[in-house]
């Protein structure tokens, strides 16, 4: 049995819509399962569990073989998700696949890397064979801007002229499942982009294209950035490992382009423009 975690969420929903179309049993694990049982129906497979309270993750984690571990951005991430290690090991689960981090180690420079190298140290030290998931930054990301390219026809980000591979999150669920279900992946640490790097003032065009209308990307200091993270509720620590990642894409450590989604999945990533044209609406 899989047991998915942090599936209500943009990468675990696409992640259940795939796994289901495969017909393999699996299970979904969320704190409020009458909320996530009215997200994907009642024909699913749910347990009530919660990383913050390791005494519900031993019922939750009863009689599953494969965990996928993914938990919410947060500044108690790193407690958490070793919660939840600790209760695979006390299980007996056999594998674990952890959505990660690009570069991920426990002696990263960078908050959000640092925090995902310790959890992937502590599964790798557990004995239970995994794959970690490296994925780049989500065009999915880009929803976030969708108001104010609506209301000015514009969009800000502390990136510069940077290139990133963006990844669609279609694609990062699609080696998920592949991870889940198949044999061979074990050992495997995947860094999961898109087909092309691209700045966002060429996502701007694109954009501008698909909507027929300028649609303009601003760059903004790293200030400002975390002043609007804040002004959005995310707190000063999470602020500051976001905008930590925008300061290394500028360094091009977003540029490389992998094909992994190609040779796991079998068919070729998503680009931009498709991201771009299928979410049109979203951002007229």
């Amino acid at each position: 049995m899989i047991l998915l975690t942090g599936a209500t969420g943009t990468t675990g929903s696409a992640t259940v819509a795939q796994l289901r179309a495969t017909g393999r049993p699996f299970r979904i694990m969320s704190r409020d399962v009458a909320r996530a049982r009215r997200q994907f129906g009642d024909d699913l497979d749910y347990v009530a569990g919660d990383f913050a309270e390791p005494g519900t993750l031993d019922a939750a984690f009863d009689g599953i073989e494969t965990l996928s571990l993914l938990c919410a951005f947060s500044e108690a991430m790193v407690e958490l998700e070793l919660n939840a290690v600790e209760a695979a090991k006390r299980a007996g689960i056999r594998r674990i696949v952890k959505m990660s981090a690009i570069k991920a180690a426990p002696d990263a420079p960078t908050t959000i890397r640092r925090w995902h190298g310790v959890i992937e140290q502590r599964i790798n030290e557990s004995g239970i064979p995994y794959t970690h998931l490296w994925p780049n930054a989500f065009m999915q990301n880009f929803r976030r801007f969708a108001p104010l390219i609506r209301e000015q026809g514009a969009f800000y980000a502390p990136v510069g002229d940077a290139r990133i591979s963006l990844v669609e999150i279609e694609d990062v669920a699609a080696v998920t499942v592949a991870a889940l279900v198949e044999d061979g992946h074990e050992g495997e640490t995947y860094e999961i982009t898109g087909p092309a790097a691209v700045s966002y003032a060429e996502c701007a065009a694109i954009l501008s294209e698909e909507l027929d209308r300028e649609v303009r990307y601003v760059s903004v200091s790293d200030e400002e950035a975390r002043a609007a993270l804040g002004a959005a509720g995310i707190g000063p620590e999470a602020a500051h490992a976001l905008v930590e990642i925008d300061g290394l894409f500028r360094e091009g450590f977003g540029a490389p382009v992998t094909d992994v989604v190609e040779r796991v999945t079998g068919r070729s990533p998503r680009d931009f423009r498709t991201f771009a044209r299928e979410n049109a609406a979203l951002f007229q």
